[in-house]
């Protein structure tokens, strides 16, 4: 993919993000953002839009529900966001991380703390502590 190219997928991904979660308002969780620089919190934002676009595409997930599944934050364990569909008895996890130039991959060591996030969710009454207060609303 050309770098032109590149840059047009981008900035389209962008404004389904913003279209998504952003616009009128947002509608993910950005609370623990609120004294941070303006550019932090469009990263952090976008990171996180792309985390709830991820279930919304993947697990035809409604925006306010895929929104609601996003737990990015200090001591997510290396986990974004997470969704637990009964129906179909599927349980969604997802590590995003935004790359503004779309070329790079996450790095080995996000994608070790993500594997060892899997690990203590499935051992989580052994190990809730390991994760932020956005996994407890999930508990139910």
């Amino acid at each position: 993919m050309n770098n032109q190219s590149s840059t047009f997928h981008i900035n389209q991904l962008e404004a389904d993000l913003k279209r998504l979660f952003g616009e009128p308002e947002v509608i993910i969780d950005m609370s623990d953002y609120e004294t941070k620089k303006e550019n932090e919190k469009q990263l952090a934002f976008k990171s996180r839009a792309l985390a709830a676009y991820s279930l919304h595409i993947l697990a035809d997930a409604r925006p306010s529900q895929a929104a609601q599944a996003v737990v990015d934050g200090y001591d997510d364990n290396g986990i974004d966001a997470l969704l637990f569909q009964k129906k179909q008895n599927t349980l969604w996890l997802v590590q995003s991380k935004w790359i503004q130039n779309g070329k790079n991959t996450p790095k080995a060591a996000e994608m070790r703390t993500f594997k060892d996030g899997i690990f203590d969710l499935l051992n989580y009454s052994k190990r809730s502590e390991r994760f932020n207060h956005k996994f407890e609303y999930k508990e139910q």
